[in-house]
């Protein structure tokens, strides 16, 4: 019998969000993760293509947030990392820019950033931001940024970026079976 919409969206979620076995020979777009300024944030906010931000601010000086920017940051390099390897069109374009809010201090406060309270990561798609409420762990930023994607997709794509996010893309069964005799 068919199963509810919503564990369908829950089991691509999974599966989405389990990128560690994604193909190794691929590599981020280093256009794709950038310093954002003032011109390049406003170029994001008129594109049509999602973006996740990672607000920082390089002036702190207590020792507990400067841990908590370096959790993040490392946390941050990863999924965009992850991200950048999917072959999914979406998943693939998905814009990872930084904003040093020490330099930034009017783009920060636009962005309802409180300089020195600690790293912000907001996902950006159609006219707004969404701002991660979770810790800044790996696991919970994928997950998070996973979702984000999720629902910017129709359900077609959806099945075909899980596929790909769970290495089960037609292209790796192809190269990965043997011929039969």
């Amino acid at each position: 019998h068919p199963q509810p919409a919503s564990t369908i969206t829950m089991r691509l979620l999974a599966l989405l969000s389990s990128c560690v076995a994604l193909a190794s020979s691929a590599a981020v777009n280093p256009a794709a993760f950038s310093h954002v300024d003032d011109a390049l944030m406003k170029q994001i906010m008129t594109k049509t293509t999602p973006a996740v931000i990672k607000f920082v601010d390089s002036s702190a000086k207590d020792a507990a947030l400067v841990a908590a920017f370096h959790k993040m940051d490392a946390a941050f390099d990863t999924v965009a990392t992850e991200f950048g390897q999917l072959r999914s069109p979406t998943a693939a374009t998905l814009f990872f820019g930084s904003v040093d809010c020490a330099q930034h201090v009017a783009m920060c406060k636009e962005r309802n950033i409180e300089i020195g309270a600690g790293p912000v990561v907001k996902y950006w798609h159609e006219g707004a931001f969404r701002r991660f409420e979770g810790r800044p762990e790996v696991d919970g930023l994928r997950e998070f940024l996973a979702k984000k994607l999720m629902e910017t997709m129709e359900p077609r794509r959806q099945l075909a970026v899980a596929a790909v996010a769970a290495g089960n893309s037609p292209e790796r069964r192809a190269a990965t079976s043997a011929p039969v005799a």
